[in-house]
């Protein structure tokens, strides 16, 4: 059994209701008056999910920047390759072994770009989740407030 509290307020209720009345507002006490939880401030979760949102935004960012930036470094070296084994008979076994080379670096390069991209995309996923959950700590604020009841003397 706990003790719910809210204003001049305080409530009985089952162990299983705690979340429900947190929920509501009321800080929830065991029957011996120690705190089991309080309820959470929700313009600190929502400036928490903000700052949250911007760094992961940011980070989104970097790696759309770095895709682009290995996608330039994979079209260099597959031009480089192409060119490279274009070279004359004369050059066939130098080039054999930097076309090689190139190829694996180029194999190496598609990999961390596959690799970005699912970073990405992943990103965006957390993205979406923290604007979500950000608009529902925004709509828990604006909950209405319950009206206050004055008890008479009797």
């Amino acid at each position: 059994m706990l003790m719910a509290e809210k204003a001049n307020r305080r409530v009985r209720i089952a162990d299983e209701k705690k979340d429900e009345y947190i929920g509501m507002g009321y800080i929830v006490k065991n029957m011996d008056g120690s705190l089991v939880k309080a309820p959470e401030d929700p313009k600190k979760r929502v400036k928490e999910l903000e700052e949250e949102l911007k760094k992961i935004t940011d980070y989104a960012d970097s790696a759309d920047k770095k895709i682009a930036e290995l996608y330039a470094e994979m079209k260099k070296t597959a031009d480089k390759a192409e060119s490279t084994s274009g070279a004359g008979m004369d050059l066939l076994e130098s080039t054999r072994a930097e076309n090689e080379f190139l190829k694996a670096e180029n194999a190496d390069l598609k990999g961390k770009l596959e690799e970005a991209h699912a970073y990405a995309e992943n990103a965006d996923k957390r993205i979406t989740e923290l604007e979500a959950e950000l608009k529902k700590a925004t709509a828990s604020e604006t909950i209405k407030k319950e009206p206050k009841v004055k008890q008479t003397d009797k």
